[in-house]
């Protein structure tokens, strides 16, 4: 799972290996401040429903991990790896928490495995190895709780990789009987030996299903896995894998989790949507579907735009996103632009996107706009540079029409590529009004920002509306700073403030 996220989340901002170095180095009463704070570094290592918190987050020096179960653990609180995984996932919003676990008795492993609150899922294949060490397993965990008297809950076996000849001809039931056997006295105590002689033994309800048993055939299509997260995920989809091995979890997940209910809000709000007539319903999505139309002419920008998973992945940045996007008229740019300069600040934008806990927060500017059609759009983005100067505390931002204005006479103007990223940094700097038609302005702004702790996002839009105005200009050099070395630029400043 660590080198699956590896290659596809760029950064990684928090580890399993912070996590505990960070608990164990602090104080208990400091202990709850600890995991909260890796909460809020865990929102941006969400894919989709996810959140993923890899074993590190350099992976190349695994054998180098400084983690020992002493760690972990006191005679006071032996489990404290899952009370600790438990409120951090809380913290992070998350339902629950799966934990993928070396195989045999580690150290770190056994804490939890051994942990009366925790669900086990053990995976085996049939060959011989594979198969007596998972009886064994049984046997030891089975021991060591009923010491304790604390009784096992059942557990969701995995028989993975059974050719299908194995199937065909019943031999993967005899070679799982004799350890299926030892699981289940495992599991269940010898009555007759605890039995008082006044009980009525048949007046008690036995366990008869101490386990769920599932069965995954050879799947050729998962020999090579992917490596990519989303990659993986459809793969185990699309092979068959999932459905093979979806009744069995469900199974298991409703006898060992409260039934969850719908809140009643939710049912009054699906209510309210069925009693309206088709015809009102038309109506609605006719509205909705004119707002997605040729944003720049739009007198009010719509509240949520069309949603997409590369919009989602906003929410996983865990610093300022510098992002390049490039599309033909009406694929929605000047829409996105207008969503993320309403929303003013990176927090609410990402809180309207269903992503509540974000890691920063920045002020959203809007450097460069389309200026044709809507002068409500115009009105917006003059109004948000204002405020976005108030908050930095700089002079008198340029208006829109200047900033277009002195970009025009500056594409008559013969500039290298070079030259038009110090210009455009100069233009992201200006737009908040600070030390406005000063050159040089912009990268004294970054230094300033670092020093602040404050962010800045600009948004840079409607570039194709600064035409030339001479046949010796530098367009081609505006566009190429634009779209590689002023990106490139900014991703190497330190902290990555604007």
């Amino acid at each position: 799972m660590s080198y699956l996220f590896q290659e596809t989340q760029i950064e990684t901002t928090i580890s399993f290996e912070d996590l505990i170095m960070l608990v164990h180095a602090s104080t208990e009463d400091m202990t709850v401040a600890v995991i909260e704070w890796v909460a809020n570094r865990l929102a941006a290592q969400r894919l989709g429903q996810l959140v993923i918190l890899p074993l590190r987050r350099a992976l190349d020096e695994l054998a180098s991990s400084a983690i020992r179960s002493e760690h972990l653990a006191s005679e006071h609180n032996p489990y404290a790896l899952a009370d600790l995984l438990s409120q951090t996932a809380q913290a992070a919003g998350c339902a629950g928490v799966v934990v993928d676990l070396r195989a045999g008795l580690v150290p770190v492993a056994t804490q939890l495995m051994l942990d009366p609150d925790v669900l086990r899922v053990f995976c085996t294949s049939l060959s011989n190895q594979s198969v007596r060490a998972t009886g064994a397993l049984f046997s030891f965990i089975a021991r060591e709780l009923r010491k304790s008297a604390i009784e096992l809950t059942a557990p969701l076996i995995i028989v993975n990789k059974i050719p299908s000849v194995f199937r065909d001809f019943g031999t993967d039931d005899r070679i799982l009987e004799p350890v299926l056997e030892l699981v289940e006295s495992s599991l269940i105590p010898d009555e007759a030996a605890i039995v008082e002689s006044s009980e009525v033994l048949l007046g008690k309800d036995l366990q008869l299903k101490p386990f769920t048993l599932v069965k995954i055939t050879e799947i050729s299509d998962l020999q090579v896995p992917r490596s990519r997260w989303d990659d993986f995920a459809v793969q185990l989809e699309t092979s068959g894998f999932v459905g093979q091995i979806r009744i069995a979890v469900n199974e298991l997940l409703d006898r060992v989790l409260p039934t969850i209910t719908q809140p009643q809000t939710n049912a009054i709000v699906m209510d309210n949507a069925m009693s309206t007539t088709a015809s009102e319903r038309r109506g609605k999505l006719s509205v909705f579907a004119e707002a997605m139309e040729f944003a720049e002419t739009k007198s009010a920008v719509i509240e949520t735009p069309l949603i997409t998973g590369p919009f989602r992945a906003f929410g996983k940045e865990a610093q300022n996103p510098i992002v390049v996007s490039e599309g033909a008229k009406g694929t929605g740019k000047t829409l996105t632009a207008r969503y993320f300069i309403n929303k003013a600040t990176w927090k609410n934008a990402l809180a309207s996107l269903g992503y509540n806990n974000a890691p920063f927060d920045a002020e959203i500017v809007p450097a460069v706009n389309s200026m044709i059609g809507s002068s409500a759009y115009v009105t917006e983005v003059d109004e948000r540079r204002k405020a976005a100067s108030m908050t930095f505390g700089s002079g008198a931002p340029q208006r829109a029409f200047e900033t277009k204005r002195f970009l025009v006479s500056q594409v008559a103007i013969q500039h290298t590529q070079s030259q038009w990223t110090d210009l455009w940094l100069d233009v992201l700097a200006w737009t908040v009004g600070f030390k406005s038609n000063h050159s040089g302005a912009g990268d004294m702004l970054i230094t300033e920002l670092r020093k602040s702790g404050d962010r800045m996002i600009a948004v840079i839009e409607g570039i194709e509306e600064i035409r030339p105005t001479t046949p010796n200009n530098s367009l081609p050099a505006m566009i190429g700073s634009l779209l590689v070395d002023l990106p490139a630029r900014l991703r190497t400043e330190q902290g990555r403030p604007v």
